[in-house]
């Protein structure tokens, strides 16, 4: 049985800061429809959506029809629908299930109440889909807490749905436990709720699957389904599929002090950077010029220039400057012993210092898993830890300059 695993969806909106000549393909109801026909090319069984669907901001008749459309397809095509409800279609959503027959698109846990739909092939059980659905917009209660948590006792895999906040106890759309999680009787999970997609391994796994197509700036990196296989009672590790058509991505840009500001060269320096580093047919990029200079404002004004400048598959849609004056630094040595101390910094960094950060980075990381939207969050190398420990030991010597 092949399952296909996604939510977030948010049909109704359009992603926000993009040119007018991609609004069209940056639409959540094109990117449904891009989904619907990945789905029945791979020739699925199963397509499960983990909440928010239906976006409560906007005009529902914009997302009904093309939602009812897609699982009207699916069906035909033999993909089963199976859904649980988010804080944004609490109500929605269960209007749409009730214009469908179980058999092509269930609804879980309607009323915030648990409930199983046992799935079977050649007349055999094969996988147990536990959901529980937002009974209203605003839930502060862990739902997992009401999970009914008897151990299965035919053998059969289980996969729970359910939408929540994970790692925000305090949260009003439902607050939701990583350890809990994993301590309950279900081969996997599938969430919703935030948008970037993370995967824990374990028995039973975690996937937030993030929403299939990033909705503005604060989304970035690649967004997806994914896709999984349920075989001789195992349900495989989940893969991206079906990616989506726009990406927002953030470059950083390196200016040497020994080049002389051009518009032509920061052109050329960008472009190389986007075929190194993009891969969506659409990206939306954030740029940071980054280096020292003695000629800072002329950096900027060939950055003006990048306004109008349409390649074919990104467009900028902010640049950001992290260019610093040049500094003597062994003139800026002579001003005492701070400075002196500083300087030596710069060209020796003390392994003390380093070690500290990376101690304090690592202990971030396992904290939690989930900080917020941002997952997971303090990932850094020891080279860019090295090159952040220098660009403040810089700032300090240009203050005190």
């Amino acid at each position: 049985m092949k399952i296909v695993l996604t939510g977030d969806l948010h049909l109704g909106c359009t992603s926000t800061r993009i040119p007018e000549e991609w609004r069209q393909n940056c639409r959540t109801v094109q990117a449904w429809l891009r989904l619907v026909d990945a789905v029945i090319e791979a020739q699925a069984d199963l397509l499960l959506l983990s909440g928010d669907i239906l976006d409560r901001r906007n005009l529902l008749w914009e997302a009904m029809g093309p939602l009812q459309q897609g699982v009207e397809r699916l069906s035909q095509a033999g993909v089963r629908c199976i859904a649980v409800s988010g804080n944004h279609d609490a109500s929605s959503l269960p209007e749409l299930a009730a214009q469908f027959s179980n058999d092509v698109f269930t609804l879980l846990g309607k009323g915030g109440k648990w409930q199983r739909e046992t799935l079977s092939e050649n007349g055999n059980p094969v996988l147990h889909v536990d959901g529980w659905s937002f009974p209203s917009p605003v839930v502060r209660n862990d739902p997992t807490l009401d999970y009914p948590a008897q151990s299965p006792t035919d053998d059969i895999p289980v996969l729970g749905m359910v939408h929540g906040d994970p790692g925000v106890s305090d949260s009003k759309y439902a607050p939701l436990s990583l350890s809990r999680l994993q301590s309950l009787p279900v081969s996997a999970w599938l969430l919703g709720h935030i948008h970037r997609s993370t995967f824990i391994e374990g028995s039973p796994w975690v996937l937030m699957p993030g929403s299939p197509h990033p909705l503005d700036p604060g989304e970035p990196g690649a967004h997806h389904a994914w896709v999984c296989e349920l075989s001789e009672g195992k349900l495989s590790a989940p893969l991206p599929f079906c990616p989506a058509r726009l990406e927002y991505s953030e470059l950083e840009i390196p200016v040497s002090a020994a080049e002389p500001p051009s518009a032509e060269l920061l052109r050329d320096k960008i472009q190389q950077a986007a075929e190194e580093n993009l891969n969506a047919p659409m990206n939306l990029i954030r740029l940071q010029l980054n280096g020292h200079s003695a000629e800072i404002d002329s950096w900027q004004e060939c950055s003006e220039n990048l306004k109008d400048w349409s390649p074919e598959n990104f467009r900028i849609e902010k640049v950001q400057f992290s260019i610093h004056p040049l500094l003597d630094l062994a003139e800026v040595a002579k001003a005492g012993p701070v400075p002196a101390l500083l300087v030596s910094a710069l060209e020796t960094l003390p392994q003390d210092l380093h070690d500290r950060l990376r101690v304090v980075c690592d202990s971030l990381n396992r904290h939690t898993v989930f900080s917020g939207k941002e997952l997971p969050a303090f990932e850094i190398s020891d080279l860019s830890l090295q090159q952040l420990l220098e660009q403040h030991l810089r700032k300090t010597l240009e203050q005190l300059k």
